[in-house]
């Protein structure tokens, strides 16, 4: 598999910057029951998104908490574990915050981290329709740091 790296730009100094990366692992198949005209189809491995850019809110938690009040606006049946802290790699102090919520095909779960560095917030949100994967993929959330 390919492995992309980012390039470099040359950016005006009066345009606001944001940033995104979307890392995706391999579909994978998921075995359930099924009746004889059903077959095992593949299913969207987790995926990994990043965002970076000014940070809308003094603090990590501020961020994750005003993230999970547009969710619960925005979708219905949304069910959230409460805004905690978390720790990255780099030993940065943020805030991790889980929601899951059902479409017509799967459940999807997602987990949002969020660290300030200087007035950069980074929004990583990493999801997945088993709750398994979501968590093997929790360490590379967490393993991010500002170059």
């Amino acid at each position: 598999m390919v492995q992309l790296r980012f390039g470099s730009v040359d950016i005006p100094t009066t345009w606001d910057v944001r940033m995104q990366l979307e890392l995706r692992a391999p579909a994978v198949v998921v075995e359930g029951p099924k009746t004889a005209r059903q077959k095992s189809v593949p299913t969207p491995g987790p995926n990994i998104i990043l965002r970076r850019g000014p940070a809308p809110k003094p603090d990590a938690v501020a961020c994750a908490q005003d993230l999970l009040t547009q969710l619960a606006a925005a979708v219905p049946g949304l069910r959230a574990q409460p805004v905690d802290t978390t720790r990255f790699v780099d030993g940065t102090e943020g805030a991790m915050v889980e929601v899951a919520f059902d479409t017509p095909q799967t459940t999807v779960h997602q987990r949002h981290v969020f660290r300030l560095d200087g007035p950069v917030l980074t929004h990583g949100c990493a999801s997945a329709a088993d709750p398994k994967a979501l968590a093997a993929v929790l360490p590379v959330l967490l393993s991010f740091t500002p170059s």
